[in-house]
């Protein structure tokens, strides 16, 4: 009996480590079944530079998108090692890419109730960003 519980916690925990949410790592872990580190953007037009980020593997990738004319409208962010990334931003008709934007911004940007207002006080004149 005691073999089938051991066998029984393994299991759970193995689902859990598998299945469940992004492990956090108290040691540096690189990319792990991505190519998003080899990611060079520098040189490429705006289009082109939207397009091999798109079709990059990151580690994190979240997005929401809203219907509506004006404001922020969409946003995709990605993350190489899961925690600054890439935030592709749909403001009124313009697509802009902001760099080195934190995950927990990130985070706290999808949960508000103003994107707008968050945008205008924590993202835009605050990171590098790169406009068509």
């Amino acid at each position: 009996m005691i073999q089938i519980r051991n066998i029984l916690f393994f299991l759970i925990v193995f689902y859990q480590l598998s299945y469940g949410q992004e492990v956090e790592h108290n040691y540096p872990v690189g990319p792990q079944s991505t190519n998003c580190d080899s990611l060079d953007i520098q040189y490429l037009s705006f289009d082109q530079k939207l397009k091999a980020i798109e079709e990059s593997v990151f580690r994190f990738n979240q997005n929401f998108k809203i219907s509506r004319t004006s404001g922020v409208r969409a946003g995709h962010y990605y993350s190489c090692d899961g925690k600054t990334g890439l935030l592709i931003l749909t403001v009124g008709k313009e697509k802009v890419i902001y760099e080195q934007i934190p995950r927990i911004l990130w985070e706290k940007f999808i949960e508000t109730t103003d994107l707008d207002g968050f945008f205008e006080s924590n993202i835009k004149e605050k990171f590098p960003v790169i406009r068509d």
